[in-house]
């Protein structure tokens, strides 16, 4: 590979890597740079395992560019920054070495190497440099840190979880995952997952009627929609539906809606 195909893509990725943490810093619950769910885990997550390690640099530029640009100290952003590329090459390399080059997340082996040792290993790290970086510039009281640190690294978990397998699945070029669909199967699954939108959004934006059922049951009927896509399609169906109703219902949450804040 050429030094300006490298410089191309690790642009792009930086790029994507700023655009997804700008989003996520909107959903903020602790101070301006800790959020409940960070799904730029995941893009870097994925971006290492498909593209190789060696773009460690454009996860620094883009976490620090992400950081930079809000209210902390320009040294706590590069603390920052330095914990995220560094959560992003550890746990690159763990599912690598744990679950093959080209991991497609279709067998047991590569789902336990993800969420059992890749994702935990990787938000310890990303959240023990990113907290202490807020502490050492008081941007989290002593008092505060553990509750930032165990915030942090739930967010950078489930950002692996549920955003790094949607990129694993329908980019790899290794297993059944990477094969191809038709229009029919693309039609399919863009109905199902516009279903899962539609209920979603009537459950966590409270649009139906509390005397049905308990506010906390009404989650449990967007399970049918994951079932059938992961019967139906495989990781990428499951991988895909995970994503679009997770981050649904965190941005409802994290503003006040949804069942789980009216207890």
């Amino acid at each position: 590979m050429t030094a300006l195909r490298w410089l191309a893509r690790a642009l792009a990725l930086a790029a994507a890597y700023f655009v997804v943490a700008k989003i996520g810093l909107r959903y903020a619950t602790i101070g301006p740079s800790i959020s409940p769910v960070w799904p730029p885990t995941g893009l870097a997550l994925a971006a290492l395992v498909l593209l190789g390690p060696g773009y460690w640099p454009a996860i620094l530029l883009g976490a620090f560019l992400a950081n930079a640009t809000t209210s902390i100290p320009l040294l706590a952003a590069v603390g920052i920054a330095c914990g995220n590329a560094t959560e992003a090459t550890v746990a690159a390399y763990l599912l690598r070495s744990r679950a093959g080059q080209h991991p497609a997340l279709d067998d047991l082996l590569g789902v336990r190497a993800l969420v059992g040792v890749a994702a935990p290993v990787g938000a310890l790290a990303s959240s023990t440099i990113g907290v202490t970086s807020l502490w050492l510039a008081h941007v989290v009281s002593g008092a505060g840190v553990w509750s930032a640190l165990s915030l942090w690294w739930a967010g950078d978990y489930l950002g692996a979880l549920v955003v790094a397998p949607v990129f694993l699945t329908w980019l790899t070029w290794a297993g059944p995952a990477g094969a191809p669909i038709g229009r029919r199967t693309a039609l399919e699954m863009s109905l199902l997952v516009g279903g899962a939108v539609l209920a979603t959004m009537a459950i966590f934006g409270s649009l139906l009627p509390a005397s049905l059922l308990a506010p906390t049951q009404y989650p449990y009927l967007l399970f049918p929609f994951v079932i059938g896509a992961a019967l139906r399609f495989g990781p990428r169906g499951a991988s895909l539906l995970t994503m679009t109703v997770a981050m649904l219902a965190v941005g409802y949450t994290v503003r006040g809606g949804g069942p789980f804040v009216m207890q």
